[in-house]
């Protein structure tokens, strides 16, 4: 009996563990998916069945007690996040690749379709809707009764919080022909909107009127290329920190546009700050720390895992997400691997980590809703009648 019990849960353990790579051994302690988003038709109906699409690249964002999240399906759903019910779920014109942004009881979203839509929080009722020609693939940021979005074709929009009326919007015509579409989050400073675009420049536009303040070519003679600017510029102690996709890391006095230096190798994720330092992940697969006030690199470390994500920084611990299935507990000062999840190289992390009273949120490419402990890997299991449907289902794509 013994033994038969140990083959038992040698054999379905490994099923509850990963996702997209059935030989992949358990890694220790576990984590759980919580949630899957599925197909819209199937979602109404009820049914589970094996999938094609995108790869996932949206993020949650927690508001309250609901976890509110959209998907390459197209449609933004709300949770319950204790027992992540759907509370409320509505379809959306295309993939929504990207969080949420909240503010006063509405949420913003835009879609692969280039609308960027106005949402009840509480029913997820759809108050206005705003068309463009290109896609959003970034969130938008609401700051002083504005919702301020960046298009795929460097068309960076101001809208009006209450009635989604366009306030004014500007327009970067692209030269170079070779380029992915712009999918950087606008940051507000002093009278200022600063985005990073897709042909390496960085903008400051007056928030009033939308006017050109300055603007910065980060790649000038360098001749890449890949030139975008696709993470969300960071404002830290007056400085304005900008990671490029093949450029570097760059410093940018945030008044003027004037670069003061640039290290590393650059790349599309995000970077985190904690005091003097900074953390990016590069293309190459490297985690990089930085003296934030020279540039000089202090550390890295190949977590031979993909493309790097966006760092999350709690005390003296760095989480990171890759492309490549893996999300790493680092210790802050000396890279020492404190842990690591692996859902199967097959599947990954393109989307942000979301940080929420001691666990850790994230999306894998294949749509499945992860929800990790930070702190003591305590194992969190879907309620009973959900295990059924948010079972792992193998994609081929």
């Amino acid at each position: 009996m013994k033994r038969i019990l140990l083959c038992l849960i040698t054999f379905f353990l490994p099923l509850l563990a990963s996702e997209g790579d059935a030989s992949l051994k358990v890694v220790r302690p576990a984590t759980s998916i919580v949630y899957r988003f599925l197909p819209y038709e199937d979602l109404q109906k009820k049914r589970t069945r094996e999938t094609k699409g995108d790869l996932e690249r949206s993020a949650p964002l927690i508001v309250g007690g609901r976890l509110y999240c959209g998907t390459q399906w197209g449609y933004l759903a709300a949770l319950d996040l204790k027992t992540f019910s759907e509370k409320w779920v509505t379809p959306l014109e295309g993939s929504l690749l990207s969080a949420p942004a909240y503010d006063q009881g509405t949420l913003y979203v835009g879609t692969r379709g280039g609308t960027l839509s106005a949402l009840k929080e509480d029913t997820g009722e759809i108050l206005w809707e705003f068309s463009t020609t290109s896609p959003i693939l970034s969130s938008p940021l609401v700051s002083e009764g504005k919702v301020y979005f960046l298009t795929g074709n460097d068309i960076l929009y101001a809208l009006d919080q209450k009635t989604g009326k366009r306030a004014w919007h500007w327009h970067r015509m692209i030269n170079q022909p070779i380029s992915i579409f712009s999918s950087s989050t606008p940051v507000a400073y002093k009278n200022f909107i600063i985005a990073g675009l897709a042909d390496g420049y960085v903008i400051a536009l007056n928030k009033e009127d939308g006017s050109l303040i300055w603007q910065a070519d980060l790649h000038a003679g360098a001749g890449r290329r890949f030139r975008d600017i696709d993470a969300t510029p960071i404002l830290h102690n007056g400085i304005l920190y900008v990671p490029s996709y093949s450029g570097a890391l760059y410093s940018i006095d945030p008044d003027n546009g004037e670069i003061q230096w640039f290290a590393g190798e650059g790349g599309n994720s995000g970077a985190a700050v904690s005091g003097n330092f900074l953390y990016y992940g590069g293309t190459n697969g490297t985690l990089y720390a930085v003296n934030a006030s020279s540039g000089v690199v202090l550390k890295k470390v190949s977590l031979d895992s993909g493309v790097v994500g966006t760092p999350v920084i709690v005390d003296k611990t760095l989480y990171i997400p890759t492309s490549e299935g893996r999300i790493f507990a680092l210790d802050r000062d000396t890279f020492e691997e404190l842990w690591r999840v692996d859902v199967g190289k097959a599947s990954g992390f393109l989307g942000e980590l979301l940080l929420h009273e001691g666990y850790l949120y994230a999306v894998s490419v294949f749509s499945n809703l992860y929800k990790i402990s930070a702190a003591s890997w305590k194992v969190t299991l879907p309620p009973a009648a959900k295990r059924k449907r948010l079972h792992p289902v193998r994609h081929v794509f």
